[in-house]
């Protein structure tokens, strides 16, 4: 591999760290100014919460880089934050945020424990040892291919995509695109790859739908 190509490949995993840190900005300062979030769709919260936190479990579990590890924890205090804005805005809400509270109070801990104890199951086998990790990696591997869609059903349903940040959705293309090109030059796995596809797919998708919704809405306006 040449020194230019491996640039590239380091650039794009840098920008990518950076891009998973400010994701959830725009769609925090979004909330703040929309008067009415009803057009975030629940089930894709939920998804997204219960996701990275088995992603966490299972990063922690298989002594993952501590950046992987951030990005999780990050994440985590990112949806539970649009979860408080969410069920002031909608009481009916709060039962989410107790059950998402409790689940982020389970997780986090298993995971400073593993992280202070450097336990790693490192076997590669599914074993008695490191069969919890596994699951929670197919668990949060499957979610991934789902949590999105929810949100674009409920687009679809409402003609209204107004439910997260336009930047959001731009810093998540950028982060898929970023992904796909380390990929590529370090040589990651067939399934790392299909999934950056999948991911610019949807982004690309519901971005089409904020496009096309807006025009609709200033059609309707004019």
């Amino acid at each position: 591999m040449s020194s230019t190509i491996y640039f590239i490949g380091e650039l794009a995993l840098d920008i990518s760290l950076f891009s998973y840190f400010i994701h959830f900005i725009p769609q925090i300062c979004h909330n703040y100014k929309n008067p009415d979030l009803k057009n975030i769709s629940i089930t894709t919260q939920e998804l997204y919460i219960i996701g990275i936190g088995c992603d966490l479990l299972y990063g922690s579990g298989f002594g993952y880089p501590w950046q992987y590890i951030l990005v999780d924890f990050i994440y985590l205090g990112y949806l539970l934050f649009q979860d408080i804005q969410i069920s002031c805005k909608i009481k009916s809400h709060y039962k989410y945020l107790v059950y998402n509270s409790i689940f982020v109070c389970i997780c986090i801990p298993i995971s400073v424990y593993l992280l202070s104890y450097s336990i790693k199951y490192t076997d590669n086998n599914i074993n008695s040892s490191n069969v919890f990790f596994w699951i929670c990696g197919y668990i949060s591997t499957i979610i991934w291919f789902l949590v999105w869609l929810p949100q674009i059903a409920k687009h679809w349903k409402s003609k209204k995509a107004d439910g997260y940040s336009i930047l959001f959705w731009i810093i998540g293309l950028a982060m898929a695109l970023c992904d796909l090109t380390s990929a590529v030059i370090f040589g990651y796995t067939w399934l790392n790859i299909v999934t950056c596809f999948y991911r610019i797919g949807l982004h690309v998708l519901i971005l089409g739908q904020c496009f096309c919704y807006s025009r609709v809405k200033h059609a309707v306006k004019v």
